[in-house]
């Protein structure tokens, strides 16, 4: 029996069809369609990039210019792949060439966009988490709740932090599936009593960092931690761990969790000098 296989993306996923299974299999159909009828999904879809549709538009290419993917549901027509070559010529072309899938639901949209994405520059781990979001998976599903519960929303187009917003939401769900849940929600409640939304404790670094001091000391009480950490902007925890970073790239000593273990320490000396003495850690 024939065994199609077909690797793609950074992580080589292999799909194995049977005969009987490829001949199941549905193709879009090719069609033009006029860019008034198009419209895009806001909810999965990163935000419009007006100097990149402008850019495209200036260098307008029929030659490069491709297929939209696109997806009618619900009576719409929704551009899956292709937002901002549709911005950039929905003044001048009355159609554009279009593969329209017919039948998805909103779910399977999201699988589409995030699989025709998630190899080009630009799309970072917070995109991709929000696209696992809107897939439904559990677990990203489950850590955007939790962190929705703290009072935490995430962001969802790039890494950059403000008050009350996540920036890495990836990390946390890391941190769900490697550690379980109650170690991402008393990061979290610790976080958030400690710093009260803070956007420079909302940062990758901060949070590991954070959850590292946390598992490596798990019956330590949550108060005291939260007790000497309100005290402290978590602006000089980061600075203080930046200026191990850099002595130990000196030194040629550095490894990917440096950073993390730094600000682990730091946290630490900060707890001892302000918690009881008898539950200070050694």
């Amino acid at each position: 029996m024939a065994i199609l296989k077909r690797k793609t993306g950074k992580n080589k996923e292999t799909f194995n069809l049977t005969e009987t299974e490829k001949g199941r299999v549905t193709m879009p159909k090719i069609v033009m369609l006029s860019p008034k009828m198009l419209k895009v999904d806001e909810s999965y879809q990163r935000k419009l990039d007006k100097r990149r549709a402008k850019e495209i538009n200036d260098e307008f290419d029929p030659d490069l210019f491709g297929i939209l993917v696109v997806s009618e549901r619900d009576g719409n027509f929704f551009v899956v792949d292709g937002r901002h070559r549709l911005c950039a010529v929905a003044d001048f072309l009355s159609e554009v060439p279009c593969a329209l899938w017919q039948g998805l639901t909103y779910e399977e949209e999201c699988v589409k966009f995030r699989k025709l994405n998630s190899n080009r520059k630009g799309l970072n781990a917070s995109v991709i988490f929000h696209e696992t979001v809107c897939e439904g998976d559990k677990n990203a599903v489950r850590v955007a709740n939790i962190l929705k519960v703290f009072g935490f929303s995430y962001n969802r187009d790039n890494q950059t932090t403000r008050n009350n917003v996540i920036g890495s939401p990836k990390r946390m769900l890391d941190i769900f599936i490697s550690d379980g849940e109650r170690a991402l929600q008393r990061l979290l409640f610790i976080n958030r009593r400690a710093w009260h939304g803070n956007k420079e404790s909302l940062t990758a670094t901060m949070l590991v960092g954070l959850n590292t001091f946390l598992t490596e000391n798990k019956n330590i009480n949550d108060e005291y931690v939260i007790k000497a950490l309100e005290k402290i902007d978590p602006k000089l925890i980061k600075a203080q761990a930046s200026y191990y970073v850099t002595a130990d790239n000196i030194s040629g000593i550095s490894g990917g969790s440096s950073r993390y273990i730094h600000i682990a320490n730091a946290i630490k000396s900060i707890y001892n000098k302000s918690g009881p003495k008898n539950a200070r850690i050694v």
